[in-house]
């Protein structure tokens, strides 16, 4: 089932028709299937000559019932598996595609740990294993302790410090670094990652779609502003972060998400700090 298009016979509309009849069996798809339905998604994209999924992702999303998440997913699995050979090396079977979508970031996005690690990943969707791949990751940042015990201090308790440490972090930042190290030659951060956490804040607010946040620029980050970013995708799940994005403070989210668009130029970040002056 296909939206009515502007223009049919465009380029943008080849690849709508290719693309929805794979959207329409991905729901009744088998777990492995899925995966590899992302992944055709993806070949289509880059056979097309696109280069990056987002903007792409609007025009078919607004002309389609092919969400824009879908297509970012399909680039993202066939940037990560140059062939479906290469893909079903990996992943020969998988019994629980939610295992997959959840652990994504790390699998396909740029929170991808090395190779060992990523094996061992690996292995666990393949048995369909999400506690074993949630233990890897522990294990990746350094946690020694059991999985029982510390599913309730990753989830729970860590989650709520790292949100107070970046707020923290991020007042720091906007408000008292040193201009050049904001938006200067010393720049802490790339435009691309404030774009990234502008854009994690105002998901985190209820303000666009978690779905929309895309992909972290692999560059450096600050400590505080990395724990943040590797909690993301739990805060914005379903399951378990719902709970914590109700006791966040919605609003400062979405005041972050503005400032950090100020500060990425010097005349943005100077008004910024004069309006809190004149406040």
């Amino acid at each position: 089932m296909r939206k009515k298009m502007d223009f049919p016979g465009s380029i943008l509309g080849q690849l709508i028709d290719k693309l929805t009849p794979l959207k329409n069996e991905f729901a009744t798809a088998t777990p492995v299937r899925k995966v590899e339905i992302l992944w055709q998604i993806g070949d289509h994209l880059v056979r097309s000559g696109v280069k990056s999924s987002h903007s792409i992702g609007w025009k078919v999303q607004e002309r389609s019932y092919i969400s824009r998440d879908m297509l970012t997913k399909g680039y993202q699995v066939r940037m990560r598996w140059a062939s479906q050979d290469e893909l079903k090396r990996d992943l020969p079977t998988l019994s629980d595609y939610s295992c997959f979508r959840d652990l994504f970031p790390y699998v396909v996005g740029t929170l991808r740990p090395d190779a060992a690690v990523e094996g061992r990943i690996l292995a666990a969707l393949r048995n369909g294993s999400h506690a074993e791949a949630r233990a890897t990751l522990r294990e990746l940042k350094g946690d020694k302790t059991t999985p029982r015990k510390r599913a309730k201090s990753d989830d729970e308790n860590t989650a709520t410090d790292v949100i107070a440490a970046f707020l923290t972090d991020i007042e720091k930042f906007v408000f008292m670094t040193d201009p050049d190290e904001v938006c200067g030659a010393r720049r802490l951060l790339s435009d691309k990652q404030m774009d990234w956490f502008s854009r994690a804040c105002l998901a985190l607010a209820g303000a666009m779609r978690g779905s929309d946040v895309g992909q972290l620029d692999s560059a450096p980050l600050p400590p505080r502003w990395s724990d943040f970013a590797m909690h993301v995708p739990f805060l914005l799940s379903e399951a378990r972060g719902s709970r914590f994005r109700s006791t966040i403070d919605r609003r400062r989210l979405a005041t972050i998400a503005s400032q950090l668009q100020w500060c990425k130029t010097p005349r943005g970040l100077a008004d910024l700090r004069a309006t809190r002056r004149e406040g």
